[in-house]
């Protein structure tokens, strides 16, 4: 074996090594079982969102409760109220949650977190999981006449004019705006379980021209509501 084949063999070789030990330690850890309680929290609860979007906060929310119920997991669900002052004041240590660059910071989004936990906790809150949603715009790609983004496929909207509105594949290759539902989980000793997207619907419509405008009939497609929200909550469930 010459110089170069025997030096390209060692580095093979410790690469292989580390794999080994990276292998090893995940199968030395057993997976955390799913959750038999958990606190929901409003969707998008401290965002301000488009007008469009604000009619699904409690459609998707409740979609993700009845989920949660089917699994024979206990939901916790505080108004929006409550909840927002409990935010409110268990953040209020950490300061702003951006960075100097004026940048989300996830750590100071996971301190804020840590204190919301520890606050509910203090109450006699019992849960194994907190669950964070929140509304996102995301941008789909078309193809094949489907817009895919997030773990789904949707047909754009097509407004034909008479009140005739439906769901037409475009042709071409382009892209547009997504709705997704994004969930950060955290265990109730604070660490960071996961974070997840699930599409829900395209944000926008077409009308004359190819002209977009923003959906108002979001959020009431029960099947496209009900899959984005299958997917978002997927790791809480790992079998």
């Amino acid at each position: 074996m010459n110089r170069v084949a025997v030096r390209h063999h060692g580095r093979l070789c410790a690469l292989l090594a580390v794999a080994a030990v990276g292998w090893s330690a995940c199968a030395s850890t057993p997976p955390r079982p799913a959750p038999q309680r958990v606190l929901l929290a409003p969707v998008s609860f401290n965002q301000g969102i488009p007008e469009s979007l604000e009619k699904g906060v409690d459609v998707v929310r409740e979609e993700m409760a009845v989920q949660l119920r089917a699994r024979g997991v206990a939901v916790g669900a505080p108004t929006l109220a409550e909840f927002h002052d409990v935010w409110i004041a268990a953040a209020r240590d950490i300061g702003t949650l951006y960075d100097a660059d004026g940048a989300f910071d996830d750590e100071r989004f996971d301190a804020a977190s840590r204190a919301l936990i520890a606050t509910y906790s203090a109450r006699g809150e019992q849960f194994d999981v907190l669950l964070l949603g929140y509304f996102e715009i995301r941008t789909a790609t078309v193809r094949g006449g489907r817009a895919s983004w997030d773990g789904v496929k949707r047909l754009p909207i097509l407004d034909l004019g008479n009140g005739k509105r439906e769901p037409t594949p475009f042709p071409h290759l382009f892209q547009m705006p997504g709705v997704s539902l994004r969930v950060v989980a955290y265990a109730n000793d604070g660490a960071r379980l996961f974070e997840q997207r699930g599409g829900l619907e395209i944000a926008i419509e077409y009308f004359a021209g190819l002209q977009s405008r923003p959906r108002q009939d979001l959020f009431q497609d029960a099947s496209a509501v009900q899959e984005g929200v299958a997917l978002a909550l997927a790791p809480l469930f790992p079998d």
